[in-house]
């Protein structure tokens, strides 16, 4: 069994995995919005994008973490909390 310290290294090494994931997302939204402005602004087109496309995700990171930061966090804090020794 993993000690309380590996485990909330393990927790710290997914919660910046998530962060970095989360990041590449929303630079994606965001790029497409660009590109379907220049496209517009040139008369190109959507070329398969959708306005729905750039609606669905926020706009930011602190929104979405909001949203999830309790989500994600309070399983592996429960789990902690289950696999200490009880005092």
């Amino acid at each position: 069994m993993e000690s309380k310290e590996e485990l909330n290294e393990r927790v710290d090494e997914l919660e910046s995995f998530y962060d970095m994931a989360v990041n590449r997302e929303l630079k994606m939204i965001n790029l497409k919005k660009e590109v379907q402005k220049l496209e517009s602004k040139n008369g190109n087109g959507n070329n398969g994008a959708t306005k729905e496309d750039s609606k669905k995700a926020p706009d930011n990171l602190e929104i979405l973490n909001k949203k999830t930061q309790e989500q994600t966090n309070q399983p592996a804090l429960s789990y902690l909390d289950d696999i200490s020794p009880k005092r």
